[in-house]
């Protein structure tokens, strides 16, 4: 009985050892109380060293304390000058305790010092440290290259350019043309550093060269003008002249060239023609090739979102097809665009009110209309205040190639107004005409609002703008200026804003970006980088003094 029992017990303590063994195995992480894994993977030796000379190997090996990963490698990782083929770098997917490079060494130029930037590439496998930065450099001749430009580029509509630009060198030597950024890869290469936008170019080689950021969202080292910024420093760098030398310069997004899209038809009466590139009121040209009757008319409006135009036509043309031609003025050749018209459904007359309830104190009353707005009846047209029942004074327009019709009137503070706008106010290109639109809207109080008077010290003469942006850097509101330095900013609504100044340099009074093959740079931004906090109810009075 007694020996039973024994065997019993040992097979019961055998049995809690085993459920105490399986329970740890399954715990996973580290040990409670354990310290936390700061530290980054530290190299343990490099296969051949970093800095060699007369390099003739076809791989190269980075060895670490620990297991690495890489991350986004195709992103982060840089080859100055670039190779082509792109070199192989593993580890891809599971991790490994070195990082390797596969060179084909027919793609290596002689006497030639390359740099590998890693970027933030590389980490270590369990807590995600980062490497950062390390690079490794080799050269196919006697010596290593060390000449040196460090910088920082600019976005001037953004106080905080976008991360990871390409700045790029490339050789003033006699095959360089400005036309280099669309076709050829550059003679070096790196990244701005995250969002400090600063940038260093090591291990450069004497000569002349043109310094060029790009956005490069291809990853691929040329400029595509529909989707990259570009930036370029005007001057060109000569080394060894300008070894260490510290430059900033901005980075823009162009205007595209103008070119047509195909036209499509959109509705019986109705033909879109979609564009890349700029087109205003004054620039643009839509004619008509084929021929129609005398009675023809036609009207066209600019989409209010998209880079397209609206051609309403009457009346609809029995024709196998129409010949068009579009044009901005920029183009020298004029292709034929045809559209075959078809009978579908037609356009009516839709009024839309686009200020309805509250209005802004610089904001006007307007509407607009699913058909072009051809003309306007003032005398239906009536303008109320509510509180005493007087009708007031106010001045209409329409702006045809956006199709918005304006009632514009002086407005005062918490007031509210009655706009009335009877049968035939407003005429479509159908001769259409409005049912009755009765609309009230209010001012706010000007307790609501902070005002802001801002005195500028040192701005120069000429034509400046001077501006309120949100933190999406938006104008929120604006003033011109030439020689004023006091600016009274009234009912701003209460947030954080910016104050930047804009050079205007044309007298547009707006913003303009630069051109890369024109050789233009943008106008530029100068922002105070402290915000300003406006409160209702709340005036303020700031100092600032412009830099030289």
């Amino acid at each position: 009985m007694l020996k039973r029992l024994l065997v019993n017990f040992r097979l019961l303590l055998g049995l809690v050892f085993l459920s105490l063994v399986l329970y740890a195995c399954a715990q996973r992480g580290r040990p409670d109380g354990g310290p936390l894994d700061e530290d980054p993977p530290e190299i343990v030796v490099e296969r051949p060293p970093n800095f060699s000379t007369h390099f003739k190997r076809d791989e190269i090996q980075i060895v670490f304390n620990e297991f690495v990963k890489l991350d986004k490698p195709r992103d982060q990782i840089i080859f100055s000058p670039p190779i082509e083929p792109r070199p192989i770098v593993t580890p891809m997917g599971l991790p490994a305790k070195f990082v390797g490079v596969e060179l084909d060494m027919d793609s290596l130029q002689p006497n030639t010092t390359y740099s590998i930037n890693f970027g933030l590439s590389i980490e270590d496998n369990n807590e995600g440290n980062k490497f950062p930065f390390y690079r490794y450099v080799f050269s196919t001749g006697d010596y290593i290259d060390s000449l040196n430009i460090q910088g920082r580029i600019y976005d001037p509509v953004q106080r905080e350019a976008d991360e990871f630009i390409s700045i790029m060198m490339y050789e003033l030597d006699s095959t360089y043309t400005d036309s280099v950024v669309f076709k050829k890869n550059p003679r070096y290469i790196t990244y701005t550093v995250d969002s400090t936008n600063f940038f260093s170019l090591e291990n450069l080689k004497e000569g002349k060269y043109r310094l060029v950021a790009l956005s490069d969202k291809a990853n691929n080292y040329r400029f595509a003008p529909a989707q990259d910024k570009i930036g370029f420093l005007a001057d060109t760098i000569t080394l060894p002249e300008d070894d260490l030398r510290y430059v900033e310069f901005p980075i823009f997004k162009e205007i595209l060239d103008f070119k047509p899209d195909r036209p499509k038809k959109k509705k019986k009466n109705r033909i879109m023609f979609g564009y890349t590139g700029e087109v205003t009121e004054d620039n643009y040209d839509i004619r008509l090739l084929t021929d129609v009757p005398d009675d023809f008319k036609t009207s066209i409006i600019k989409d209010p979102e998209t880079d397209t135009l609206y051609y309403w036509f009457k009346p609809f043309v029995e024709k196998d097809s129409l010949l068009f031609t579009f044009n901005n003025g920029s183009l020298k050749k004029l292709d034929t665009l045809k559209i075959f018209p078809k009978d579908m459904e037609k356009d009516s007359l839709v009024i839309e009110e686009k200020v309805k309830g509250n209005i802004k104190m610089n904001q006007d009353y307007y509407l607009t209309s699913t058909v072009p707005i051809v003309n306007f009846n003032k005398d239906s047209i009536r303008l109320l205040r509510v509180s005493d029942s007087v009708f007031l004074p106010y001045d209409t327009s329409l702006d045809k190639f956006n199709n918005k019709f304006y009632v514009t009137f002086e407005k005062e503070v918490n007031t509210t107004y009655e706009v009335q706008l009877f049968p035939g106010a407003v005429r479509g290109f159908f001769d259409e005409t409005n049912d009755t639109i009765t609309t009230r809207i209010t001012t706010p109080k000007p307790s609501q609002f902070g005002n802001m008077q801002i005195t500028i010290q040192n701005l120069k003469e000429g034509p400046k703008i001077i501006q309120f942006v949100d933190k999406s850097d938006k104008v929120k509101y604006e003033q011109f200026a030439t020689k004023r330095q006091i600016f009274e900013f009234e009912l701003i609504e209460p947030g954080d804003y910016y104050i930047r100044v804009v050079y205007d340099t044309n007298d547009n009074k707006k913003w303009d970006t630069g051109n890369y093959l024109k050789g233009i740079q943008p106008e530029r931004i100068v922002y105070f980088p402290k915000p300003f906090t406006i409160r209702a109810n709340w005036d303020y009075s700031e100092v600032i003094t412009m830099p030289d």
